[in-house]
């Protein structure tokens, strides 16, 4: 048994037998967790890797949505890639995302008749009691929803992760001579540890807060308009103020984001070629000149860092004091207004402005995942479009994968290696 068989190897996973009630509190992983607190765990009690996330079955999905795209004639996207390869893992996570968004909502609505049960002695004990069991399984059910979206999306991120690093990693060894004098080992090494993982970070969270911010903003506002009226109104115009603003400060985010990737890339060359010719540069005593010119580079990649989380926080106080800006004008003009509302009326119109408070204040890092994310999946793009050495040259140029495909020669079979009147040729 090879090393690596003995790493992959582990105990059977249990959520393969797991009902329906042990997946969704996670119930199957107590024995796990138990032993973890009695002593420090070891890779024996690890269990297996469940089959659909393994690494050759994300790849060989996602290697065929790629060259799908490739085939179609139009530029191949890898945005479109991935969305046909995780195109059913997205949609059961952002239902339950969904699923959890809705539920909020309930939650302040079913506090009007608990609150009014406790000013009116009239009303009989058992419909007290109803509400307060309904707000209880409502919001066990609407935490359970959101745990399940953020396990679910977390696997699916972590595929996509799987998928492009592999990708990157193959494309690697199938670049062309010319094509590799424009992608440095350092390059390589970012693309595909730091953009994949950018595309796990959006992929987990942004990819999802991105249409569920805004759903719950507008739910949000609409529920508010009947409950408080025109009043919600000045609420809205300083949301309406900011998104200006913020899309300012977001074109600077994105285009420091780029700055950013360009210094890594450089720092990164640099290094490699430090490492390749340390002798010489140790044999003619150069090690101070090129330290120099190595700080010099990560001086530079600070100073975009330093200036990208200046931005950062620029959008997090904007959207952070959104909510506070939103509730106070609002309850001031209600107040101007001479309107009286009651206990249970403010307390449902304080729980919507609570629902909203998060949305607000997440947009921000959902903006800038994005950005990130985006950067990132364009130079991942770029790469993967780059030319490759032809099929006929070397086995490492293998064809787009069918399942009629012929497997590559075994290079470890025995017998002679040989080439009669072959022609060669490389490039320049």
């Amino acid at each position: 048994m090879t090393p690596y068989e003995r790493l992959s190897q582990g105990r059977e996973n249990p959520s393969k037998h797991a009902n329906i009630l042990s997946r969704v509190t996670f119930w199957y992983l107590t024995p796990l967790i138990r032993l973890g607190y009695k002593r420090p765990l070891e890779h024996e009690d690890l269990y297996e890797v469940d089959d659909s996330c393994k690494a050759e079955a994300v790849d060989d999905r996602f290697e065929r949505a790629w060259h799908d795209q490739i085939r179609g004639g139009t530029p191949a996207s890898l945005f479109l890639s991935l969305y046909h390869t995780f195109i059913r893992d997205i949609a059961r996570d952002a239902s339950s995302r969904l699923a959890s968004d809705i539920l909020q909502f309930v939650g302040p609505f079913l506090v009007l008749p608990l609150v009014n049960f406790f000013e009116d002695p009239s009303i009989p004990v058992g419909y007290g009691l109803l509400y307060s069991f309904a707000l209880l399984v409502c919001w066990v059910v609407q935490g359970t929803a959101s745990r399940i979206h953020y396990a679910q999306a977390a696997r699916t991120a972590c595929n996509a992760r799987t998928a492009l690093s592999a990708s990157i990693y193959k494309k690697s060894l199938r670049l062309t001579n010319a094509a590799r004098q424009h992608h440095t080992t350092g390059e390589i090494v970012n693309i595909m540890s730091v953009d994949a993982q950018r595309i796990l970070w959006y992929m987990r969270a942004g990819m999802h807060t991105s249409w569920s911010a805004p759903f719950q903003v507008v739910v949000s506002l609409a529920l508010l308009y009947r409950l408080l009226g025109w009043p919600i109104f000045a609420g809205v115009s300083i949301i309406v103020l900011m998104v200006p603003l913020n899309v300012w400060v977001v074109k600077y985010k994105n285009a420091y984001d780029d700055e950013i990737m360009k210094a890594k890339d450089a720092r990164g060359k640099m290094v490699a070629e430090v490492l390749q010719g340390i002798r010489i540069i140790k044999f003619f005593a150069w090690g101070q000149a090129y330290t120099q010119r190595i700080l010099g580079l990560r001086r530079n990649e600070a100073g975009w860092l330093r200036r990208a989380e200046y931005t950062t926080a620029c959008i997090d106080i904007l959207w952070f004091v959104t909510p506070i800006l939103v509730t106070v004008t609002t309850f001031s003009v209600v107040y101007l207004t001479g309107r009286s509302l009651s206990i249970a009326e403010s307390l449902a119109a304080l729980g919507l402005f609570g629902v909203m408070r998060f949305p607000l204040s997440i947009l921000s890092h959902c903006i800038a995942e994005t950005v990130r994310a985006r950067v990132s999946l364009r130079r991942m793009n770029n790469f993967l479009l780059e030319p490759e050495i032809d099929e006929r040259q070397s086995s490492l140029a293998s064809p787009s994968p069918s399942p009629a495909s012929s497997p590559c020669p075994d290079p470890c079979s025995e017998g002679p290696l040989g080439r009669h009147q072959g022609s060669f040729t490389w490039d320049a």
